[in-house]
């Protein structure tokens, strides 16, 4: 008996020990496309792993996934929901395959990939217990077509792109869309492939990323560039991620490595105010377990910050988007106006170093240097004139007395 034979007859006796009618079983055991709900898209995972405060292992993870993409297409069953016969369907797996046809796109670049292959992956160690051999079809060249594993191949994508200072060098060209790419679609869906796949992100990964983009191991610059005003927020989302993972137990990170990250993202948030991801603001026990790792002056004062852009008026010096009463349906950027040098935050009061540091950070200076530009330059226009009308007229007397 050929194999597509021995598995549908396996899958049929599953139907009917479910209690499928004998007329229905057989039917059912052929369907082999299962996916997302008629008009839904995605397989929803990214979400749930960006939002690692509310699952504790793995497992909720899966069963997210196989909730979410056991809706059955086939001739007589189009959408309906058949959570046992997906499972039934995944039971035995031992490889999966995915594809990538382009350059220009990897596997850690875009979150589809884990969520849909990585998911399956996950959903497929979930039912069998073990995760299945994973591999990428490559054809980008149809000839020199090849089949790597999924290890290798996200491994190579590492090595070349993000783990290499040319790259790093290019993104960092870009401004604030080179700091959102290494953040958003680096270390971002990284973070994805360490929760669905734990086998292929090991911890020398999560190491290179923090020697090179926290410790700038080439000497290129990131770690400075990074800490810019304009690309802080792409950091905190970074620092955030890393530290979930060692809190999550996925990253073996030692104490000076937590404790180094820690203080990173409090000094950040103090100076700039948190970024406020689904990382930096979202993960109340990411939050909560950073703050025992920081020095506990700064813990203080990234207490305060924390508390007073969460409380819903914005960090202090911050713009902000609010709404104009007179024009309700249309919003618009309004800057918040605070005294010079009103050192306050939330009604909490901070060092006068380190308040003094912030309002030099977020104050406005543009306004300030027209104002002088508008007051020096005629000044000195004024006084030039007055001079040399002066020197003229003395000049002039001294002429008249010799005479």
């Amino acid at each position: 008996m050929n194999a597509i034979a021995r598995h549908w007859m396996t899958s049929t006796e599953a139907a009917l020990r479910n209690g499928v009618p004998p007329d229905q079983a057989g039917m059912r055991a052929l369907v082999r496309i299962f996916g997302p709900a008629e008009g839904a898209y995605g397989a929803g995972i990214n979400r749930v792993i960006e939002r690692a405060w509310t699952w504790k292992s793995r497992d909720q993870v899966a069963d997210a996934y196989l909730g979410k993409m056991a809706h059955a297409y086939s001739a007589g069953s189009w959408g309906m929901i058949e959570p046992e016969q997906y499972r039934n369907a995944l039971s035995g797996i031992q490889e999966s395959f995915h594809s990538r046809a382009t350059n220009l796109y990897g596997v850690v670049d875009n979150d589809d990939y884990f969520d849909y292959f990585g998911g399956l992956s996950l959903a497929i160690e979930r039912v069998n217990g073990k995760p299945p051999e994973n591999y990428v079809l490559f054809y980008a060249d149809p000839k020199q077509s090849k089949v790597e594993t999924l290890e290798h191949f996200l491994t190579k994508e590492m090595r070349s792109r993000y783990y290499n200072p040319e790259w790093i060098r290019g993104m960092m060209k870009e401004g604030y869309a080179g700091a959102r790419t290494i953040s958003n679609k680096f270390v971002e869906f990284a973070w994805g492939w360490q929760v669905t796949n734990p086998e292929i992100i090991r911890d020398w990964m999560w190491n290179e990323v923090n020697d090179i983009y926290f410790h700038d191991k080439y000497r290129i610059g990131v770690t400075k560039w990074f800490q810019d005003e304009r690309h802080a927020p792409a950091m905190i989302n970074m620092t955030s991620i890393l530290l979930t993972a060692a809190n999550k137990g996925f990253w073996k990170a030692g104490p000076d490595t937590i404790r180094d990250l820690a203080n990173t993202l409090g000094l950040l948030v103090v100076r700039y105010g948190p970024s406020c991801s689904a990382h930096s603001c979202g993960n109340y026990q990411t939050i909560a377990w950073s703050r025992q790792w920081m020095n506990p002056t700064l813990a203080a004062s990234y207490s305060r910050a924390m508390k007073a852009a969460l409380s819903g008026n914005g960090y202090p010096g911050a713009t902000r988007t609010a709404f104009s009463t007179s024009t309700p349906a249309s919003g618009m950027t309004v800057r918040v106006k605070r005294p010079l040098f009103d050192f306050t935050a939330e009604e909490a009061p901070v060092t006068l170093v380190q308040a003094v540091f912030q309002r030099i950070r977020t104050q406005d200076w543009s306004s300030v240097f027209l104002l002088l530009f508008l007051v020096l330059v005629p000044s000195g226009f004024a006084v030039f004139f007055v001079r040399d009308r002066y020197h003229r007229r003395r000049g002039g007397e001294t002429i008249q007395l010799t005479l």
